[in-house]
């Protein structure tokens, strides 16, 4: 009885170990277990650490039972996992245990973690059903005194996945040991059913602001308290306000929990093109007692639009170390405890943010049992300067909230990259590099302008979920098609917090009943603390400053030259020439003032700057439609303050106040910016001109009492003078 009881105590939680067979049973051992059925049984981790293999035992349990029949003895419905692939293995001539044939023969060489591969060597393995797995174990060899096996969990091949993602977490009686013929107190069994148990579970994963901001939310105004936290993992983060050069810290938390091991553990960051990624990733791990070698246990690429983190495979077995460690036999102890990732970074707001329009940074977490891929890149070689990237999908048509991010590199060395949505408008145009620029052309595609013809470059793509397949590349073009991929677990995404930046739109024109739109007229902004609107000088960020002043200056003097022209001069061929070229000249000015203005900052003044002499002071000037805006700053209360008036016109005296933003309100449009549209997107700014009083008027009126007035009083001194004289 004793040795039935320490079967059947084994057979239960270590997974079916049989051991010596008494003598008195060896008259049975012609007997084969012809079927060994394997049962993977779904529990709670309350349910895993509560099964008591020595009552299931006092209660029936012989090896024979089937899984209605166990539950029965167990008094509970027990839950059978399907599609988890087990194979079976016996000890080598060096006592080491390999994959073994269905005839027991040895696979010397461990196949490839593919089903292709397991099948093609002639592995003794299969996928579970939903009424286990049937070996017939007929023709494995099968001693008088007992064979023995080890049933192995190839977590690679299997493809259980819960609907929520979760997968096999911690486990009893994996693996399972079993010696052949099974004999118990009834003998040889020629069929007996083992039962394997797991729980499930998977990461959690929240991203949010960092806990130290200073940002402000972009609807209420108050200060938002940030932190990652995995309840929020679904729930809306909140929207902060910030203006162009703004540094936005992030904070990613990553549980794995005790009991759980992966054969990949992956992070994709991708940030939309209005934020730099500052590549200051910190990773914070603990336990303090789990330390990550950079150069060993994870591969961290990176580039403006983001980074992709992957742990190794000596990362995730450190990890694996502290959330399911493993006895001599390699079955669980469970004694696992949690594992944390904190991943601390910052993005820089940048000058391709679009006003209005939320910037977002996301991340997905990819994680499972298959191992990950490495980043595929292509060459590829710009055509005119330019390169055309095409994208398909796998399914036919693009998936909902996927983000894209294409990553040129030079030798080695990232030197554009851009992210897509899949909803930008075609003909969108972002800058990505020094001296290049990404033009959207369709949805997830576009092209690369400003490349070397001369140059081979390589392509590569960041997308949570899916591996690129490039299909087609030729001189100028390159097709990317994703894949999806199906084998392990969809993605970890969990909400996204946004950052946003505001700007405002004027025209400026004379006071009469039509309008008429005024060019020339220059502005500065000041903020609600009296501070000037600034874009750092050369010496601060010299080559970018530079280049816009420049182009500012090109933009300015030809509008100045323009106006200057007579009616006539105008109407010749220079003077159209000299107005055709302003607009390119803008475009080139907004271009560099897209990269320039990452330099925004408020600087302090003692005198207010002036037409001559700026200090350093951003100016707006408007163009011969009166246009003029500013773009990138934080929802607030603002002022524009004229320092040059157009021609004939009297400079403003008072300051034009303004508001932008959701929380404190917007100052309301009353003009069309653009004369095609249909309603008011501008506010207007008026100017009156400068007049010298007409004849007939009132200040004939005035300057005629004034002049009799004068005479009159003359008169009299005259009169006066000349009494005195003849006295």
């Amino acid at each position: 009885m004793q040795k039935l009881k320490k079967f059947l105590s084994l057979a239960l939680v270590l997974g079916i170990v049989f051991g010596a067979i008494a003598p008195a049973m060896a008259a049975e051992a012609d007997v084969k277990t012809e079927t060994v059925t394997l049962h993977k049984l779904l529990m709670t981790k309350a349910e895993l650490e509560a099964w008591d293999s020595d009552d299931i035992e006092e209660k029936g349990y012989d090896g024979t039972q089937d899984r209605t029949a166990l539950g029965e003895i167990a008094g509970k419905t027990l839950s059978e996992i399907p599609n988890v692939y087990f194979a079976w293995q016996a000890k080598d001539e060096d006592g080491n245990w390999k994959y073994i044939k269905a005839d027991g023969s040895i696979i010397t060489d461990d196949p490839d973690f593919t089903l292709d591969a397991f099948t093609t060597a002639g592995v003794f393995g299969m996928l579970t059903t939903a009424d286990g797995a049937e070996f017939n174990t007929s023709t494995l060899p099968q001693d008088a005194a007992g064979t023995e096996y080890r049933i192995v969990e190839v977590k690679q091949l299997s493809t259980y996945e819960n609907a929520d993602g979760s997968i096999l977490a911690d486990s009893k009686a994996v693996p399972v040991y079993i010696t052949l013929p099974l004999v118990n107190e009834s003998g040889a069994q020629t069929a007996i059913h083992i039962y394997p148990k797991n729980t499930e579970d998977k990461p959690e994963i929240d991203k949010n602001f960092a806990k130290e901001n200073g940002l402000l939310n972009a609807e209420t105004a108050a200060q938002i308290l940030g932190g990652a936290d995995y309840i929020n993992y679904e729930a809306a983060k909140e929207k902060a306000s910030a203006q162009v050069g703004t540094i936005v810290p992030y904070e990613v938390k990553t549980k794995v929990p005790a009991g759980t091991e992966y054969q990949k553990i992956t992070w994709n960051d991708t940030m939309t093109n209005g934020l730099t990624y500052q590549k200051d990733l910190v990773i914070t791990v603990t336990p303090t007692g789990l330390t990550l070698d950079p150069a060993t246990d994870y591969v961290l690429t990176e580039d403006d639009r983001g980074f992709t983190l992957a742990l190794t495979e000596a990362g995730l077995e450190k990890v694996s170390g502290f959330t399911k460690p493993v006895d001599a036999n390699g079955l669980s102890t469970g004694a696992g405890e949690d594992v944390e990732f904190t991943l601390s970074y910052s993005a820089k707001i940048n000058g391709n943010a679009v006003v209005d329009q939320a910037d977002k940074n996301n991340i997905t977490l990819e994680y499972g049992n298959n191992k990950d891929n490495e980043i595929l890149e292509k060459e590829v070689t710009p055509l005119n300067k330019e390169l055309q990237v095409n994208k398909t999908w796998s399914e036919g048509t693009a998936p909902d909230g996927v983000y894209v991010t294409y990553t040129l590199k030079d030798a080695g060395a990232v030197v554009a990259s851009v992210t897509l949505n899949g909803k930008e408008t075609a003909g969108t145009k972002y800058t990505v590099g020094d001296g290049i620029t990404f033009e959207v052309t369709g949805p997830y595609s576009g092209k690369f302008v400003g490349l070397d013809d001369a140059k081979t470059y390589t392509i590569s793509e960041r997308v949570g979920g899916y591996t690129p397949e490039y299909t087609e590349s030729v001189a100028g073009s390159v097709s990317v098609k994703n894949n999806k991929d199906t084998e392990g677990p969809e993605p970890l995404n969990p909400t996204e917090p946004e950052v946003v930046t505001y700007g405002k739109k004027f025209v400026k024109t004379d006071s009469s009943a039509e309008p008429v739109r005024l060019a020339g007229a220059q502005f500065v902004v000041k903020n609600a603390e009296g501070q000037y609107l600034a874009v750092k000088t050369a010496d601060q960020t010299s080559a970018e400053a530079t280049a816009y002043e420049e182009a500012e200056k090109a933009y300015q003097d030809a509008i100045a030259q323009y106006n200057a022209m007579t009616v006539e001069e105008q109407a010749s061929q220079a003077g159209l020439d000299l107005k055709a070229s302003i607009p390119t000249l803008k475009a080139d000015r907004d271009a560099k003032f897209l990269i320039a203005r990452e330099g925004y900052n408020w600087i302090t003044l003692t005198t207010a700057p002036t037409e001559t002499d700026t200090q350093g002071v951003l100016v707006l000037t408007s163009n011969d439609l009166g246009q003029f805006e500013i773009n990138g700053l934080a929802a607030g209360s603002y002022s524009l303050v004229e320092i040059k008036a157009p021609t004939e016109f009297a400079i403003l005296k008072d300051p034009v106040e303004f508001t932008i933003g959701g929380g404190t309100g917007t100052t309301a449009d009353n003009i069309k910016y653009e004369l095609a549209d249909t309603d008011n997107t501008a506010l207007q700014v008026v100017n009156k001109k400068v007049t010298i009083p007409q004849t007939g008027g009132i200040g004939t009126i005035i300057f005629t009492v004034a002049g009799i007035a004068l005479m009159g009083g003359a008169a009299v001194a005259m009169k006066k003078n000349k009494e005195e004289d003849a006295e």
